[in-house]
């Protein structure tokens, strides 16, 4: 009795095993969840930090590092969420500082009123950057960015009598918060904790709001966005002026900490510094930007010595994100979202 031809196919063809597990999914989406628990569990035992470390100096370090986390959270919604590559954060971050810096010192400002007035300045600026964005888009715009950050690099560094030119702002008096002062390291260490907190809340209930989601639709595809009723330029605006606003406060809390800024600290390396952490983390993960933004600011005063190598090592940090698929932690809430959307729309079909 003849052979079927097709039995015998099937028989000699070698069993298919299981599939290979993707890697790439399984490291990003652990490190997602990773940061999404684990950046509030440390935020919250950073507050117990000063009961172990009592040296001021080490205290400073910390400090710092959450200066730079409160900067690039907000940093997430124009460029993780909105889609706008600027290159002027670290820009907006010197406005709020010497806003503050001028008003405190030359005008006898309080603390209070300066940070006001340096969000609103930082506000205004990052306003103005954001409607060219009515006339050009994607390479145009962070040229436009980086001419931003040139200029005002300069203007920072060339007016002397305003402020105190290339040498940096000295003479910055000791500041308080609300009665809290910013001499002693430990209260310091707190209230630039407490922003950090603060803006790390206030940015996530923005990113998962209408706002957020809007900021996202705007950021992949402007044409959908018209047919749902949002204007992509009013978005744009939006976000650019809310991410450098909350950036302002974060530059006039720099001040108060430091006591002296110079133009050397907003330049461009800063601004391209702010936008990498934000890559590194997840375009849209504020859990991510935020945890890479005090890793690194941590690793570079830390080891000094091998501060030769440290951009070597941010560049490794990019090609591992790449390969991650949009960084290194993911926004895990969102993911979560999709595939819970998905087991909804399944189970009603």
């Amino acid at each position: 009795m003849p052979r079927n031809d097709v039995s015998v196919a099937g028989a000699s063809a070698p069993a298919a095993g299981p599939p290979l597990p993707d890697y790439r999914a399984l490291a990003s989406r652990y490190l997602s969840k990773v940061a999404t628990i684990g950046v509030p569990v440390v935020l919250a035992l950073a507050f117990l930090l000063p009961q172990i470390v009592t040296s001021p100096f080490r205290l400073q370090i910390f400090t710092v590092a959450f200066l730079n986390a409160a900067v690039v959270a907000p940093l997430v919604l124009s460029l993780g969420y909105a889609g706008m590559l600027n290159l002027s954060q670290g820009t907006f971050y010197g406005l709020g500082a010497y806003t503050t810096a001028i008003l405190v010192t030359d005008h006898g400002w309080s603390f209070e009123a300066a940070i006001v007035a340096s969000a609103l300045v930082a506000g205004v600026a990052g306003g103005l950057l954001a409607l060219a964005t009515a006339r050009v888009k994607g390479d145009y715009f962070v040229l436009i960015s980086l001419g931003l950050t040139i200029a005002v690099a300069q203007l920072l560094a060339n007016l002397p009598d305003l402020t105190r030119g290339r040498e940096g702002f000295f003479g910055i008096p000791t500041l308080d918060f609300f009665g809290l002062s910013f001499g002693d390291p430990v209260t310091g260490y707190y209230l630039c904790l407490g922003l950090l907190v603060v803006l790390y809340l206030v940015v996530s209930r923005i990113a998962s709001g209408f706002l957020g989601r809007s900021m996202l639709v705007v950021r992949y595809d402007d044409v959908a966005a018209r047919s749902m009723g949002i204007k992509p330029l009013k978005i744009r605006v939006t976000a650019m002026v809310l991410s450098s606003a909350l950036v302002g406060v974060a530059g006039a809390f720099l001040t108060a900490t430091l006591q002296f800024i110079s133009p050397a600290d907003f330049n461009f390396d800063a601004s391209f510094m702010l936008s990498l952490y934000v890559i590194i983390g997840g375009m849209a993960s504020l859990p991510g930007a935020v945890a890479v933004a005090v890793i690194f600011t941590l690793l570079n005063e830390e080891f000094r010595g091998i501060s030769d190598y440290s951009v070597g090592l941010i560049g490794i940090a990019v090609i591992i994100a790449v390969f991650l698929r949009g960084g290194v932690f993911k926004d895990a809430l969102g993911e979560r979202r999709s595939r819970r959307g998905k087991q909804v729309r399944d189970a009603s079909r």
